[in-house]
Order: C-alpha cells, then sequence, then structure tokens
C-alpha cells in the first residue's frame, strides 16, 4: 500500500466532501490524511497539505482537543526541524485554536508573528489570512483604527489572487471597521 497515494486521496474526497457541504466528512477525511502523512514522513516533505486543513476542518467542527493534538505534531518537534513556512503557520493556527478557546489575548501576537513569517516566505495568501484574521480579532476588541489596514491589505490581495469570497470577507470586515 501506498501510504502517499492514500493520504492524498484521502484529503482529496475530503476536499470534494467540503464542497458539497458535508463539512464533518471533510474534516473526518482532513484529519485521517494528516495522521496517515505525518505517520509515514512526520512534519517534512508536503506535511502542510494535510496539517492546515486538518487543524482548519477541526476548528470549524468543533473538535478543539483534535486542532490542539494536529498542532502538537509541529509545536513539539525540535525547532531546528521545523521549516520556516511551517513556522509560521504554526503561528497562524495556534492564533485559530486560541481564538477558539475565546483567548484573543493569546491568539494576537501569534497573528502578529505568522504574518511577518508568511510575508518573508512568500506565501501572499496565506499572509493575507492572518491579516484578515489579526483584523477579525481587532474588531471584536473594538481596535477599528488597528484593524482596518489589516483588513484592507488582506482584501488588496485577495483580489489580486481572485479570491473572491476572502476578499468580499475582507472587505466587510474593513467596511465595520470604518464605521
Amino acid at each position: 500500500e501506498d501510504v502517499s497515494y492514500r493520504a492524498i486521496s484521502e484529503l482529496e474526497r475530503g476536499i470534494a466532501a467540503l464542497s458539497q457541504g458535508r463539512v464533518e466528512e471533510a474534516a473526518d477525511l482532513a484529519i485521517q490524511s494528516a495522521d496517515r502523512f505525518f505517520g509515514f514522513v512526520g512534519i517534512e516533505d508536503d506535511y502542510p497539505l494535510f496539517w492546515i486543513p486538518a487543524v482548519e476542518l477541526a476548528l470549524e467542527t468543533g473538535r478543539l482537543a483534535e486542532a490542539q493534538r494536529l498542532l502538537a505534531t509541529v509545536a513539539d518537534a525540535p525547532q531546528a526541524l521545523v521549516p520556516p513556512y511551517l513556522r509560521a503557520q504554526l503561528h497562524r493556527l495556534r492564533a485559530l485554536v486560541a481564538v477558539a478557546e475565546q483567548d484573543d489575548t493569546a491568539a494576537e501576537p501569534d497573528l502578529v508573528q505568522a504574518i511577518e513569517g508568511l510575508r518573508s516566505y512568500g506565501a501572499p495568501f496565506y499572509t493575507a489570512r492572518a491579516q484578515l484574521e489579526l483584523a477579525e480579532l481587532l474588531s471584536r476588541a473594538g481596535r477599528s483604527n488597528e484593524a482596518r489596514p489589516q483588513a484592507e491589505a488582506a482584501h488588496e490581495v485577495f483580489s489580486r489572487l481572485r479570491a473572491t469570497p476572502w476578499a468580499e470577507r475582507a472587505a466587510a470586515v474593513a467596511s465595520l471597521a470604518a464605521v
């Protein structure tokens, strides 16, 4: 059995389930694929392709313990073995877990580090995701003057990338922050 192929197949089926609104099934498959790939190669190679959607879908379906367990696969690795992109995503995803735990104070510094790391790595989509997530956090905290530039920057990137749903979400946050 080709473990890598099986993990990819599970993730593909999870993405298909998500596109059809079957979020619980998508989360199950994404988590399975991340676990399978991690068991095969650890955090090396293409692990972020499996890990990121697994954590995000675990959170979307309220599986906080699963999200924390998945975070630990990277957080507990020796730092010298964690590549910059994975480290930046760890900050972003750890912030999302903190938000799910209603701990925006802990989330903010992680999002700031995620933005810096993702920007320096050259990942515009995920940089914009982190900026939007920070803007949403700042907006909830009543810090509109800080939220708006983050939301506007995210909107600009999403628009350029033609990521319409994300651009609309960023525009909504920017307009709320402008009030």
